[in-house]
């Protein structure tokens, strides 16, 4: 099927027109974010099964942003995820805030743990003045 001149022009106007950005849905909304907090999305459910990961991540001082804080609010019409009328849920992610100082804390722990693990080990010799996970050499 031929076209004509026309209607060529007319789909590069409408494509032009259109905003071809990707907006990632887990962006953090507009209106969420707090100073001195750490965001993160955490899994409510893996292929359909529930996870317990926001409720391991609550034992840690994360703690459920509410819904309320989003300026545009995210919809369930059919109301498969209870989560989502009080809390921020993006698919099977709900979303989680936790204060810096706390991150930084399990943060310089996780690494400490690395690092003792790393020089467990036969034949790593880590570098001295590095981070455990940046630099290893291997002989």
């Amino acid at each position: 099927m031929r076209t004509t001149r026309e209607e060529e022009q007319r789909s590069h106007q409408v494509r032009e027109g259109y905003s071809m950005t990707f907006v990632s849905p887990v962006d953090l909304p507009p209106g969420v974010y707090k100073d001195g907090f750490v965001f993160a999305y955490v899994n409510l459910a893996i292929r359909g099964q529930d996870t317990s990961n926001y409720e391991n991540a609550l034992r840690k001082g994360w703690q459920l942003v509410p819904a309320s804080r989003c300026i545009n609010k995210r919809v369930d019409p059919l109301g498969r995820n209870p989560f989502s009328k009080d809390w921020i849920v993006t698919t099977d992610l709900i979303l989680m805030e936790r204060p810096k100082h706390l991150s930084e804390e399990a943060d310089r722990k996780f690494y400490e743990q690395c690092y003792s693990r790393i020089k467990g080990l036969r034949g790593v010799e880590v570098l001295p003045g590095t981070s455990a996970l940046s630099r290893a050499t291997f002989y």
